[in-house]
């Protein structure tokens, strides 16, 4: 009775967990290609963090359009420094609209 518990759960668990190949990759959010697909992932897109929350989804392709090697580092250094109250920010801010859209 055990054993059958545990191979439900985990027969449950592999159900409920998507695979990483049959996961889409995200697009850009300038040109709407596939990331890692179509084009190239910069450098904070192909961040596991910023992926999975649809942050900093810009190619490489693009991000060499708008600005310069130089800008691109000081971007990502920034953008990797403040990492974490980015990412808590974003989420209050979906909490919040979230929250507001059921009244």
């Amino acid at each position: 009775m055990r054993t059958a518990l545990i191979l439900i759960c985990i027969a449950g668990a592999a159900i409920a967990v998507p695979r990483a190949e049959g996961q889409s990759a995200g697009a850009c959010a300038i040109c709407g290609k596939a990331l890692g697909r179509d084009v190239p992932e910069s450098t904070l897109s192909a961040d596991p963090d910023f992926k999975q929350l649809g942050m900093f989804q810009v190619c490489q392709t693009c991000m060499d359009r708008k600005m310069d090697r130089r800008t691109q580092d000081a971007y990502t250094q920034v953008a990797r420094k403040y990492k974490w109250n980015s990412i808590s920010h974003n989420k209050s801010l979906a909490f919040r609209f979230n929250r507001r859209g059921k009244n």
